[in-house]
């Protein structure tokens, strides 16, 4: 009940689906999941109200690695240099994205 409260938060259906299957690929806690729901909002406002396009490539690898790590993953790109931040909500949730860094 508290996936399908976090998912149902969303607006978008295509958002929901993508929320739904990275709680299930990840494993990912109600908890995870409420603050997965949340940061997805805040970065779809984010989304519309940009006025620079974003490069579609480096959209597409960042929604491919927050949805294999299940958590929040931004990319910044510029000039052929760049920094990935990937986003924990607890000590447990960094062990788990590490297990899948094999670290």
């Amino acid at each position: 009940m508290g996936h399908a409260k976090a998912i149902l938060s969303l607006g978008a259906q295509r958002q929901q689906e993508k929320l739904y299957q990275t709680i299930v690929d990840g494993g990912l806690t109600v908890r995870q999941g409420e603050a997965l729901a949340v940061s997805m909002a805040a970065g779809e406002r984010a989304h519309t109200e940009e006025v620079a396009a974003r490069d579609p490539h480096v959209e597409d690898l960042e929604r491919r690695i927050q949805e294999r790590l299940g958590t929040k993953v931004s990319i910044e790109h510029r000039s052929g240099r760049g920094t990935i931040a990937i986003e924990y909500y607890s000590l447990d949730d960094l062990d788990r994205v590490l297990d899948i860094f094999g670290v």
